[in-house]
């Protein structure tokens, strides 16, 4: 879509008093404002979003912006934000057992965790948490082999290197 597309849609749907669709063009305004490296307004819209899917009780719909603040503050490098925003989408997603974004949302957790140097809280994440999920409950190679990376790179930071050759 594009930004008179995104703007005409939320025309309508305030108009029609539609708020999970007006959640919906939120999201995606965040997501592109972020595309454009304009972090200030991707909080902004995933926030307003976040607060339209709350008026719904859309736990979903929370978790998944969640995760995606949280990928915003981890990029401008605010991983304490980043973490707080991580662990919201994780209790939402266990809620809403949505297995995947649960998993990404662990994966993340691992990577935060990982870039503070909290190298234990990482490696608990990503091999207890979330490997499990990517390789048993959903069969995700692509996800799995994040999780792979991921160990990678954070058993290089700690010069463990005859475990990252693992990976």
């Amino acid at each position: 879509l594009s930004l008179s597309g995104l703007e005409q849609a939320l025309k309508v749907f305030k108009t029609t008093g539609d708020l999970k669709g007006e959640a919906l063009i939120m999201d995606y305004y965040g997501t592109y404002y972020g595309s454009q490296k304009n972090m200030e307004k991707s909080i902004k819209y995933f926030n307003k979003a976040y607060s339209l899917d709350d008026s719904l009780n859309n736990q979903f719909g929370m978790a998944k912006v969640s995760f995606k603040l949280a990928q915003v503050y981890q990029f401008t490098g605010n991983s304490d934000k980043a973490a707080i925003h991580t662990a919201q989408a994780i209790k939402l997603s266990e809620n809403t057992v949505n297995i995947k974004q649960l998993a990404l949302s662990y994966l993340m957790m691992g990577e935060i965790a990982t870039t503070q140097h909290k190298y234990s809280i990482a490696e608990h994440y990503i091999l207890r948490k979330a490997l499990p999920a990517f390789y048993y409950k959903l069969k995700d190679k692509t996800g799995t082999m994040n999780c792979y990376r991921q160990l990678a790179k954070m058993y290089q930071k700690q010069k463990r290197l005859s475990e990252a050759k693992w990976f």
